[in-house]
């Protein structure tokens, strides 16, 4: 985590000045607090949280296992013939995951109604945000179309951003994981599955 130093901190009054704002307008921001919720954003302190980026679209129940062996699920020899090309970062990540335990469980599908970077939409979800693959992966056998967002724990013990979208021309899924600290932003409609509570 970077912090702020005291010249980073004057060098960015400079660069607000520098933009057309006076000092008065940044010493009337500091008074406000404007400028210290700033700062706490780039001390990597606080997140900016952006209310209403997800509309409730559908709840959906989902089974639980014993054990979910990712690299059978998602293999070509998969139980539901179901085609996948797995990007890089899947494969990286997620292709040695073994899930045991596996509740059965309701997820909530989620529509993004605005263009959003993934910090934005796990605050908005809070503690619902993860789910497991073994339920993604009941959700893609499923039907033979979509596209979906969800947040799941890699093996190396990170939350990564998995997408899973049908490509009708391939008649195959495609899934990838992308880091949340740099990825580019999820379009609106994107659907984003979720825990109901």
């Amino acid at each position: 985590m970077s912090v702020m130093t005291s010249r980073q901190a004057a060098e960015l009054d400079y660069a607000l000045e520098r933009n057309g704002l006076t000092s008065s307008d940044v010493k009337k921001m500091s008074k406000g607090g404007f400028l210290t919720g700033v700062r706490r954003v780039l001390r990597g302190e606080a997140i900016i949280k952006i209310g209403g980026l997800l509309e409730q679209f559908a709840i959906t129940d989902v089974s639980g296992a014993e054990k979910f062996v990712v690299k059978n699920a998602f293999g070509p020899d998969n139980p539901a013939g179901i085609k996948f090309w797995l990007g890089y970062n899947f494969k990286k990540h997620f292709l040695g995951l073994v899930e045991e335990n596996v509740p059965a469980t309701e997820l909530m599908i989620n529509t993004l109604v605005k263009l959003s970077l993934d910090a934005p939409i796990i605050a908005e979800l809070g503690n619902r945000v993860e789910i497991m693959l073994a339920h993604l992966y009941e959700l893609i056998s499923r039907q033979s179309n979509g596209a979906y967002l969800s947040y799941i724990c890699g093996t190396d013990g990170n939350r990564w951003a998995v997408n899973a979208d049908w490509y009708s021309t391939d008649r195959e899924w495609s899934l990838d994981a992308n880091s949340v600290e740099n990825p580019p932003p999820w379009r609106e409609g994107s659907q984003v599955v979720s825990q109901v509570s």
